[in-house]
């Protein structure tokens, strides 16, 4: 393996593991903001239809969830359910969610005490979320073995 391509591959993952930890440890430190009283005003399910260089179609389908609520009395908006969500080839899961969070439903909204305008519905981190620093993590783990000449 070539040091360029040990290089990039350290570079790549270092980066993509980088801001999956940042996410990660914000989500971490909602779980401490206070929350306020909050309704859900719209939830749905988003569908996302690609196309890959063979011209496959791949489809994933993700929640929207939009929600108000109330600091200091003034009303806030916002649209964030998790720090590390993600979409899926998993359209029953979107559902789950958004039944979860249907119109109407009275959620507890976190915020930031420094800026009530940053909220989320769902604190701290899921075991998904930690798996996908797996990926960087390998992409890292490649790239330092490659520049130490392992692969030869």
């Amino acid at each position: 393996m070539s040091i360029i391509v040990s290089e990039i591959f350290l570079i790549v993952g270092g980066l993509i593991g980088g801001f999956l930890l940042w996410q990660l440890l914000k989500g971490m430190k909602a779980k401490n903001w206070p929350t306020a009283p909050g309704k859900v005003v719209d939830s749905q399910i988003t569908r996302d239809v690609s196309r890959d260089s063979d011209g496959d179609r791949s489809v994933t389908y993700g929640a929207d969830i939009r929600y108000t609520y109330e600091v200091d009395g003034y009303e806030y908006s916002g649209d964030r359910r998790s720090f590390a969500d993600y979409s899926s080839s998993n359209r029953r899961r979107a559902e789950k969610i958004v039944a979860r969070f249907s119109p109407g439903a009275d959620v507890a909204v976190y915020y930031s005490p420094d800026d009530p305008e940053k909220c989320v519905l769902e604190p701290g981190i899921s075991v998904v979320s930690v798996l996908f620093l797996l990926l960087p993590l390998i992409f890292v783990v490649i790239g330092v073995l490659g520049l130490l000449g392992v692969f030869g």
